[in-house]
């Protein structure tokens, strides 16, 4: 006999006994425990769906973007690779041209503008550059309309003990560039396409910031799957993104600055805030008094002619400027004495830069703008912008660049491959998966377009590119959804 009873005392029945109706409680029990479950899990999984779905769609647009825009990176990442370690190489490729071994005293501003007139007497000179340095060599400028733009001057290289000409090339903006280093930053910046080339680096700079932004924000949402050791790609590109966010950031914020569209929405922004390199006014000339005449200097600008030069110089070396001078001719018609002396921007490991005005007449310093004078902004720009060039620190600054140029190339294999093993054997790979933005949190929603539209304004090729990529992903999913599936 079976005596065994439940808790309560009373017999427990048989499966036989059992009816239909004596199940019902206990199937209704386990449903309602179900259903309680099911109420507890829903609001975090609502709010992981809404966070799942604000990241797939910035994991979509990230795709898209390698896909799209990543041979633009290419072209910047293997140009930016040589304009890199253009600073090296021209030191290298024109050591004659730069440097001499002669020793001895040292020929005067005058004589050496003397020299190089006979080299282009037609040509209205614009300065003269010399350096501290023993070994280096004088240069004498000429404004040349023939060169392609005002940045241009014609040099005239000038062993400085000697006399003798050793160079005459042309030579690009305040960094002084040479031919060599000219022509790299030019494939830099448009590719040798002139103007419409720009196009190509302004994408760039563009999207490389928005990617770098977005991937930092897909990998630390799944730290642990990027980083997982049974997808390599995905790892590797995570790693070598993770190690380079601020470098790239670096990248956007300064070639931006040179791009056609949005660097002059920057330069009205520096000028507006002034944020810009101050200069001084060389309008400012004192009036001329009896013994106020230095004794090195003419009686008067006329009949000095170029030894204006020397006198500014000696002026600016008293006023405390070191190293690599540039000093600018009159060219105020009002101060026709007046020379500006600048410290060169294109000196390593140098991070202040003096200018003066100097009546040339007088020996006085008619203005003075010492570095301690620009606004953190201006320093900030400055500094950036020659580390960007690779002049700021010198060969370490070229390294570092090397190290993000090739870091970029990585990214884009490794991403492209991530891509291509997506498609799992198909002919093109896969796309992540489209999700709704009905279920995204209205919060972040808002935020994510306030940012596109507020950065599609002030980039605006990264504006119209977006619009094309949801243009074109709209019509590929179309395409898609009309294809027929194939039956596996």
């Amino acid at each position: 006999m079976n005596t065994s009873t439940e808790f309560s005392g009373q017999p427990k029945p048989s499966a036989q006994d059992a009816s239909p109706d004596s199940a019902r409680p206990t199937a209704d029990a386990g449903k309602d425990a179900q259903r309680q479950q099911g109420n507890r899990r829903t609001a975090p999984t609502t709010r992981t769906r809404r966070a799942g779905n604000l990241r797939a769609t910035l994991y979509r647009m990230h795709s898209w973007a390698g896909i799209l825009v990543a041979p633009f990176l290419v072209l910047a990442a293997l140009t930016g690779l040589a304009y890199a370690i253009a600073p090296t190489l021209e030191q290298m490729v024109y050591r004659d041209v730069l440097t001499t071994e002669a020793t001895g005293e040292h020929i005067s501003a005058a004589e050496a503008i003397d020299i190089a007139r006979e080299v282009h007497p037609d040509l209205e000179l614009a300065g003269v550059q010399v350096n501290d340095r023993e070994d280096a060599t004088m240069r004498v400028l000429f404004l040349d309309p023939a060169l392609p733009s005002s940045s241009y001057k014609q040099a005239v290289f000038i062993d400085p003990v000697s006399g003798e000409v050793l160079g005459d090339m042309p030579q690009y903006g305040s960094s002084s560039s040479l031919p060599l280093r000219a022509l790299l930053s030019e494939g830099h910046a448009n590719l040798w396409l002139g103007e419409p080339g720009r196009f190509y680096s302004e994408m760039a700079a563009s999207w490389l910031g928005a990617m770098t932004l977005t991937g930092a924000f897909l990998l630390f949402q799944r730290w642990r799957r990027s980083t997982s050791k049974k997808n390599k790609p995905r790892r590797w590109h995570s790693l070598v993104g993770l190690l380079c966010i601020p470098g790239f950031l670096f990248l956007t914020v300064t070639g931006l600055t040179w791009s056609s569209t949005s660097g002059g929405t920057i330069g009205e922004i520096r000028t507006q805030l002034d944020w810009r390199r101050p200069t001084p006014d060389v309008t400012a000339t004192a009036p001329l008094s009896a013994g106020a005449q230095s004794e090195d200097a003419p009686a008067d600008a006329a009949a000095a002619g170029d030894a204006g030069a020397d006198a500014a110089i000696a002026a600016a070396r008293e006023a405390g400027l070191t190293g690599f001078l540039t000093a600018t001719a009159p060219t105020e018609p009002e101060a026709p004495d007046v020379w500006t002396v600048a410290e060169s921007t294109a000196q390593p490991w140098v991070f202040s830069y003096d200018a003066v005005a100097i009546n040339a007449a007088t020996g006085e310093v008619v203005d003075t703008v010492p570095f301690s004078s620009w606004s953190l902004p201006a320093k900030l720009s400055e500094w950036l912008i020659r580390a960007h060039m690779g002049i700021l620190l010198g060969l370490l600054n070229q390294l570092v660049l090397v190290g993000l140029a090739v870091g970029l190339l990585a990214s884009i294999v490794l991403g492209y491959i991530m891509w291509w093993r997506r498609g799992k054997g198909s002919s093109f790979g896969r796309l992540p998966a489209p999700r709704s933005w009905e279920n995204v949190s209205r919060p972040a929603l808002i935020c994510f377009l306030l940012i596109l539209v507020v950065y599609g304004i002030f980039a605006p090729y990264f504006g119209l590119s977006v619009l094309a990529f949801v243009a074109i992903d709209a019509t590929y999913r179309a395409f898609r959804r009309r294809r027929p599936r194939q039956l596996h």
